[in-house]
């Protein structure tokens, strides 16, 4: 399967901006790939997805020695969002009439181990007696193996 969309998303609060701004999570450009092949009773998945950065808001300067100063609200991107997570499934007589079943599972997020950024914050500290501007990135899961087990009826 092939999915993509475009949208975008803004803000038109008055009291924080006279102009509307992007939304935390407008993301103007989404594609996704999931790919299926089963042989027998394994299945295996790969789902790709790739999206736009979203938008934060990138400071214009230093006010007074400890606060951020921002002009325009939203104003920048961060960098595209890219991710690859694999799966494979035994599902041993699956389709056949049995009362018990069973499943495992194992799973790979972010296969690929790229750093997904979700927001970015600045603050002011003092570095050698000198304001500095620093921003923390906060991103989303690294690799991550998942393991699953079950047994229904």
């Amino acid at each position: 399967w092939l999915n993509y969309s475009i949208g975008k998303i803004d803000y038109d609060f008055i009291d924080l901006s006279e102009n509307p701004f992007p939304a935390p999570n407008d993301i103007r450009h989404n594609l996704n790939l999931v790919t299926n092949y089963q042989i027998k009773d394994f299945q295996f998945a790969l789902n790709s997805n790739f999206h736009s950065g979203l938008p934060y808001t990138k400071p214009a300067g230093i006010i007074d020695s400890f606060f951020v100063d921002y002009n325009e609200l939203n104003n920048d991107r961060l960098k595209p969002y890219f991710r690859m997570d694999l799966t494979a499934n035994y599902r041993p007589g699956f389709n056949k009439s049995k009362k018990v079943k069973i499943e495992f599972s194992l799973s790979i997020l972010n296969l690929l181990n790229r750093k997904n950024a979700f927001a970015r914050e600045y603050r002011v500290e003092e570095i050698k007696g000198v304001q500095q501007l620093l921003f923390v990135e906060r991103a989303l899961l690294e690799r991550t193996p998942l393991v699953l087990g079950r047994v229904y009826w």
